[in-house]
């Protein structure tokens, strides 16, 4: 795909968030089971399509010996925000809502009057915060798509970055190598080396 294309890489990670947004929104406020479970499947599934390119493209900017570093720089901060800043700012919001719904104003039973969505998470406070509130979340895949949408018109308009996704590197037995190498032998021994392309 990107031998065709410059920054097609980034571009199908960029469109998996924004097909996944929908499918997650709905997933999570929808009053069905069965319908939910299986638009929150296909919506996980379509929003971590971006861990394919986004490597690719971390491969291609960083130098060989550099890109295992690089990997795992990557992992532990999606893993610091993602698990350290993710579940408390779901459940700080979840509260809030539940509050806020709790309360019975005027509004808020105006708007559970008017709205199918809204009735079930007023007739339960604390579970219709944490639905609204994990819904919300998946609003943050517009943030993710924006920006894997500017790596692919810089990747398109820069041709080293295009380059380095299918240049071959020389290791250190002096073959060459493509990216995605994986080596299971020694350099005596060339015929165990396995290449997946």
């Amino acid at each position: 795909m990107e031998r065709r294309r410059r920054g097609a890489a980034a571009l199908a990670a960029a469109w998996g968030f924004f097909f996944s947004l929908p499918l997650l929104f709905v997933g999570f406020l929808i009053p069905d089971v069965n319908t939910a479970t299986v638009l929150l499947m296909i919506g996980t599934a379509s929003q971590l399509c971006y861990f394919g390119p986004a490597f690719a493209l971390l491969h291609a900017a960083a130098e060989p010996r550099m890109r295992a570093t690089a990997i795992a720089v990557v992992l532990l901060m999606t893993n610091l925000v993602g698990y350290g800043v993710g579940p408390p700012l779901v459940g700080a919001a979840s509260d809030a809502l539940a509050r806020l719904l709790q309360l019975k104003t005027p509004t808020i039973l105006q708007l559970c009057a008017n709205s199918s969505w809204l009735d079930q998470a007023c007739q339960s406070p604390n579970a219709g915060g944490l639905q609204w509130s994990l819904a919300a979340l998946a609003l943050a895949n517009l943030w993710a798509f924006y920006h894997f949408i500017k790596v692919s018109r810089y990747a398109a308009n820069d041709p080293g970055s295009h380059e380095a996704l299918h240049t071959s590197d020389t290791d250190a037995c002096g073959r060459r190598t493509h990216i995605v190498t994986i080596a299971l032998s020694h350099c005596s021994t060339p015929r165990r080396s396995r290449h997946f392309r």
